[in-house]
């Protein structure tokens, strides 16, 4: 059975966002939930070059990159999510799924 990996959203941490970015992150979660894998990209890259710490968009980028059956970014974005929010259970979770992922292959 496939794991399907969460995408946690943080109040704490989307408190410090503007609003056009947490709209924007609430569509790009639907996106990828949708399957809409590209666009749910675009919108996850555009916020991330801005901001390339912020673990909600990082962790929508393991998502995406989960989905797409991309495990080597996965993997390393769950490293370095883990790194930014290591008392976080769901990215643990999430990073876990990528590396199994990798020994899949």
């Amino acid at each position: 059975m496939k794991s399907t990996p969460t995408i946690p959203i943080s109040k704490h941490r989307t408190a410090n966002i503007s609003e056009e970015e947490r709209l924007a992150l609430k569509a790009g979660q639907e996106l990828a939930h949708s399957d809409r894998l590209d666009e749910a990209y675009r919108i996850a890259e555009r916020w991330l070059s801005r901001n390339p710490h912020h673990i909600d968009w990082l962790v929508l980028m393991q998502y995406i990159m989960m989905a797409a059956k991309k495990q080597s970014p996965a993997y390393i974005l769950g490293k370095r999510i883990i790194e930014l929010s290591p008392n976080d259970a769901v990215v643990w979770t999430n990073a876990g799924m990528a590396a199994a992922d990798i020994y899949r292959i």
